[in-house]
């Protein structure tokens, strides 16, 4: 249903689509046992859906959720991003059972009634990335792609070469 009620706001809006990783959730589980991690995952979509205004919110299943905030700019979503892990990073601190969790995330801006399948498969990789790149973070896939063109196109005196 979440995913249903973000694909209608994306034929309505340009935006932006992140996908959201609860890091830990594992160690929060075996360590503090279950309820704790049920705590954490709440704590994660209560946060989503308070930084977050006017978003489309659904969790996915496990540690992930997904979000379409309509009708914000690159610039904008960075702001809601620092006040989404300023606020966890608070909220999750409070016990010590959730303490561990931090959150990873990969977003994609996109443009009205374009396809929702290349798009959540983007944030995804840019999710991806975040993974791999130490976690509690969070990455644009637009910036993948800059960094991907670049590496490209840039030798490494920093001489332009064409893209074989």
């Amino acid at each position: 249903k979440g995913e249903t009620l973000i694909i209608e706001k994306m034929q309505e809006h340009d935006g932006c689509l992140g996908f959201v990783d609860m890091d830990n959730l594992k160690k929060i589980n075996d360590v503090y046992g279950h309820k704790a991690g049920d705590y954490a995952l709440r704590l994660v979509g209560a946060m989503l859906t308070k930084c977050m205004e006017n978003a489309v919110v659904c969790r996915l299943g496990g540690d992930e959720f997904l979000f379409y905030l309509p009708e914000v700019s690159e610039v904008e979503m960075n702001t809601q991003m620092r006040k989404l892990f300023d606020s966890f990073e608070a909220a999750k601190n409070a016990t010590t059972e959730t303490s561990p969790a931090s959150l990873s995330c990969g977003l994609c801006m996109c443009r009205q009634g374009e396809s929702f399948e290349e798009y959540y498969i983007r944030a995804d990789k840019a999710l991806y990335y975040v993974k791999q790149n130490g976690k509690n973070n969070y990455r644009f896939y637009e910036e993948l792609e800059e960094q991907q063109l670049t590496k490209r196109s840039v030798n490494n005196e920093g001489i332009l070469i064409k893209d074989s």
